[in-house]
C-alpha cells in the first residue's frame, strides 16, 4: 500500500512538472508572438505613414515647384502621428496594436522632426531623446508590458537607420 501512496505522488509530481514547464513554454510563445506582431506591425505602420506622406506632399505640391508648403506639412504630419498614438493608447485596442502605433507614430514623429531640424543637430538629438525618454515615462508609469518599451526602441531605431 505504501508503495502504491508512493508511486501516486511520483505520478502527481511529474505531472505537476509538466504542467509549469508547458506554462513556460506558452508563455515564450506568447512572448516571441508579441515581439513579432510588434516589430513586422510597427515597421509596416511606419512604410505606410511615409507612403501616405508622399501621397500628400503630391497633393500639396504646387505647380510652380516652390516648395514652402513642406515643413509645416512635415511638422503637422509628425504632431498628428503623435496624438495619434495617444489617442490609440487611450482606447480599449489590444495592448500589441497599442505597441504597433507607438512604433510607427513615435518613429514618424522622430524621423520628421529629424529631417525637418537636419540644419540644428543637437536640437533633433534633444527633441528625439525627450521623446523616447517622455515615452517610456509614461509606459513606465502605467506599468505596461515589455513590448511597449520594445515598440520605443524600434522607432528609436527607425530613426537611428533613416538619419
Amino acid at each position: 500500500m505504501m508503495n502504491r501512496l508512493s508511486e501516486i505522488r511520483n505520478i502527481r509530481q511529474w505531472i505537476k512538472k509538466s504542467f509549469e514547464e508547458w506554462i513556460v513554454m506558452v508563455n515564450a510563445s506568447e512572448m516571441i508572438k508579441k515581439g513579432l506582431l510588434v516589430t513586422i506591425g510597427g515597421m509596416l505602420l511606419l512604410v505606410v505613414s511615409f507612403v501616405l506622406y508622399l501621397f500628400l506632399f503630391r497633393m500639396f505640391e504646387a505647380p510652380d515647384q516652390s516648395f514652402r508648403f513642406i515643413a509645416p506639412l512635415r511638422a503637422g504630419y509628425g504632431i498628428v502621428w503623435l496624438f495619434a498614438v495617444i489617442l490609440i493608447y487611450r482606447t480599449h485596442a489590444a495592448d500589441w496594436v497599442k505597441a504597433v502605433f507607438l512604433a510607427g507614430g513615435l518613429g514618424t514623429f522622430m524621423i520628421t522632426e529629424g529631417v525637418q531640424l537636419y540644419r540644428w543637430p543637437v536640437l533633433q538629438i534633444v527633441l528625439a531623446s525627450a521623446a523616447i525618454l517622455v515615452s517610456i515615462y509614461l509606459l513606465y508609469r502605467s506599468k505596461k508590458k515589455w513590448y511597449h518599451y520594445f515598440a520605443v526602441f524600434l522607432a528609436a531605431s527607425g530613426l537611428l537607420f533613416y538619419m
